[in-house]
């Protein structure tokens, strides 16, 4: 990434602004190319910002350099405009800033300036240093049609007063030829991926499994009589539609065929475990491959020993639950009356670069990683208590973007640019080693049959349908739908394939927001729906996995306890949300005969974060939250195939946006985590005095008897 800003330094910006700087410099760092610099000076017109359309802003400029203060919750300033078209190759907006607090979004409007002509980018991290940022704008150019005389850009700086910061340096570049590499690929991917799954192809890889006795991988399938046949690897770094005239391959013959390969093999300085692989058959005319099948995972994984899991005992659950919440109220779970749990893992705090005194190495593949024994510990500690009181327990599986420098460039996609987690980065052998190795070790820790304490089922990442924010890997709008979902079906199955050789009941859900399909202004590019049916079309066609849904039926709107009023979460399979109103809904999808595995066997479903809202500690709110929570688990209980709920949050949190979803209200010195009536409800329901305890919230709900709530 570091290497992008210096190249982006030395291409010249053809852009023409009314009042631009022309600023002459000499570059003396290194030539993309290996070569040495030139010495002639690089000149680049640095774009003037114009101050009289400040908003909530206070605008110092000396020698091109912006020295800003946020008087206001919507601090903004507008570019001079184009006094000529914008240059079409100049797409890459870069600007230099100081931000010691950091900027909490900072948001671009495409002038004309008007409702729906924005993109947000996220938070500019705090920094004391000049920082460079580099933001791809070609398919915002493209899509607000920007760029003629006249044009200019808003930049909005988040939505904070007192902030202070700088900027310097601001202008539009040209691609450097990594990221014009880049971009041509992700493109390319955008092309072809629907072709390949539409595709109806001559030949077909039927299985794939382990022969344990020899370590070798055996492949059977079959492909027309006439021609030259060969079967493709293709790793989770490799790309189906592209990268198959040049992956490794083997003969095989025509019609039914049946090849082996080993396990293992050495690339470079990793010995790779091609269970991560899937393979596809290629037709070879004067050295040229053709793809004539789809790729195909291995099958199955069958652990040396019998594997175990904690059965569900009842739907109820909660979510999130950590170290700090079990040694404040740990006889909550006991009073009431749960059956599982998840427990968020973020994988940077698991893996490390260094050896330290509190860590441990870790062979993977030939390469060793360190362990961080403090974070393990924490994380046994909590499982045990979670595993004593026989709660069934899933993983989240987050990637966080900071943290180690080494392994930030090893697991952080290359496309991140913004959000709280990031995709796993699978684009390279030594990224693709690095995510197994945290995985093989998570798993065979807290998967295997001899573990200490045991995690029964893993959610791979958090809201992937609302990627930009919770797994990131470009910008909202600019990572193609179809190729972002393929690389998020590549993490589950790496999980899958890896997980199940510990414990092959474990089930890797996939995770999903009460978004549920595209509305009509075409906003939620990566909806659950969509997503769903594109899973189960991989799995058609690439080998069926035991996969489960992981789905957030919250309230439409978060903060609106009355969830029966929801008035977009309608009876129908094409509603734009799924929230507790309309449940039925998952049910009827989970259940219907295409989404079974294998066609037969329903997929499990956990609504695995969910809650309603408190406004305030009033009374009448509080009551309010508490009829949300009677109707939710009400609804949860009478829908066939629900599994589980595991409930947001267990106590109130002060960093969710004002949200009080919490059972209990905040810890702090004047609520002391003291019950909320939803406590009471959460817990009464499934026991004999359910109907006692929630008579009093028909009439808020308005309804004379629990049955008016279902469809």
């Amino acid at each position: 990434m570091k290497k992008n800003i210096f190249v982006g330094l030395i291409t010249l910006c053809a852009v023409i602004l009314v009042g631009c700087t022309e600023t002459e410099f000499i570059y003396n760092g290194p030539m993309p190319d290996g070569g040495k610099p030139d010495d002639k000076p690089v000149v680049i017109d640095y774009w003037e910002l114009d101050a009289t359309t400040a908003n909530n802003l206070t605008v110092v400029e000396e020698k091109g350099e912006y020295s800003f203060v946020t008087t206001g919750g919507d601090p903004f300033i507008s570019s001079i405009p184009l006094i000529s078209p914008n240059n079409a190759d100049s797409v890459v907006l870069s600007f230099d800033y100081i931000a010691s607090s950091g900027i909490d979004d900072f948001e671009i409007f495409f002038s004309p300036v008007a409702a729906g002509r924005s993109e947000s980018f996220g938070e500019l991290k705090p920094t004391d240093q000049w920082t460079n940022v580099s933001i791809n704008l070609k398919d915002y150019i493209a899509k607000y049609q920007w760029g003629n005389a006249g044009d200019f850009l808003r930049f909005d700086f988040g939505k904070t007063s007192d902030v202070s910061f700088k900027v310097r340096k601001i202008y539009l570049r040209s691609m450097t030829d990594e990221e014009s590499s880049a971009t041509e690929r992700v493109e390319l991917l955008a092309e072809t991926l629907d072709e390949y799954l539409n595709a109806n192809y001559s030949a077909k890889v039927e299985n794939i499994s382990l022969n344990t006795s020899s370590n070798m991988l055996v492949i059977s399938g079959n492909t027309p009589s006439d021609g030259k046949y060969m079967i493709c690897e293709i790793a989770p770094y490799h790309d189906v539609t592209i990268d198959y005239q040049t992956v490794s391959a083997y003969d095989i013959n025509n019609g039914n065929f049946a090849i082996e390969v080993p396990r293992n093999v050495r690339v470079g300085n990793i010995t790779y475990d091609r269970i991560l692989s899937k393979w596809a058959i290629v037709k070879v005319e004067d050295d040229v491959r053709t793809l004539v099948s789809h790729a195909r995972y291995i099958d199955e994984l069958t652990p040396s020993v019998v594997s175990q899991i904690t059965e569900l005992t009842t739907k109820k659950g909660l979510a999130g639950v950590g170290p700090a919440e079990i040694s404040m109220f740990s006889s909550d779970l006991d009073e009431l009356g749960i059956g599982s749990t998840t427990y968020n893992i973020d994988v940077k705090t698991v893996i490390t670069s260094k050896a330290g005194a509190d860590t441990e190495p870790y062979n993977y593949g030939g390469k060793i990683y360190y362990i961080n024994k403090l974070a393990v510990n924490q994380i046994t500690d909590a499982i045990r208590q979670l595993n004593e009181r026989n709660l069934s327990v899933a993983a989240i599986i987050l990637v966080s973007p900071g943290g180690d420098p080494t392994i930030n460039e090893l697991l952080n996609h290359p496309r991140y640019t913004q959000g709280y987690y990031t995709m796993p980065n699978m684009t390279t052998l030594e990224s693709v080693n690095c995510y197994a190795a945290v995985l093989d070790y998570l798993a065979r820790t807290f998967s295997s049959k001899e573990a200490k304490a045991r995690i029964d089922h893993w959610i791979m990442h958090n809201e992937v349908d609302q990627g930009h924010i919770w797994t990131n890997m470009g910008d909202k709008g600019s990572t193609p739908a179809n190729y972002y979902f393929d690389t998020y079906v590549k993490s589950v199955r790496m999980a899958y394939n890896i997980i199940r050789q510990y414990n092959d009941k474990s089930e890797i859900f996939t995770s999903f927001t009460h978004f549920w399909s595209q509305d009509e202004n075409g906003n939620r590019e990566y909806a659950a729906k969509p997503m769903l049916e594109r899973m189960v079309k991989y799995s058609a066609l690439e080998g069926d996995c035991k996969w489960a849904l992981a789905y957030h039926s919250y309230p439409q709107d978060l903060t609106n306890p009355e969830v029966w009023n929801d008035p977009d979460a309608v009876n129908d399979m094409n509603t734009k949300y799924v929230s507790f109103k309309n449940l039925e809904i998952l049910g009827k999808w989970i259940t219907e005969k295409d989404h079974l595995y294998k066609g037969s066997v329903k997929r499990s479903l956990w609504l695995s974060e969910n809650g309603i809202n408190t406004h305030s500690y009033s009374d009448e709110d509080l009551d309010i939250q508490a009829a949300g929570c009677a109707y939710a688990l009400k609804k949860v209980m009478g829908v066939n195939g629900i599994d589980a709920i595991q409930w947001h949050r267990w106590i109130d949190h002060p960093d969710e946006g004002g949200l009080r979803l919490g059972l209990r209200k905040f810890t702090d010195t004047e609520n002391g985590g003291m019950k909320k009536p939803s406590y009471e409800v959460f817990k009464a329901i499934g026991n004999s005095d359910e109907d006692e305890v929630t008579e009093k919230y028909k009439s808020i709900i308005g309804i004379n008897d629990w049955s008016e709530i279902f469809y």
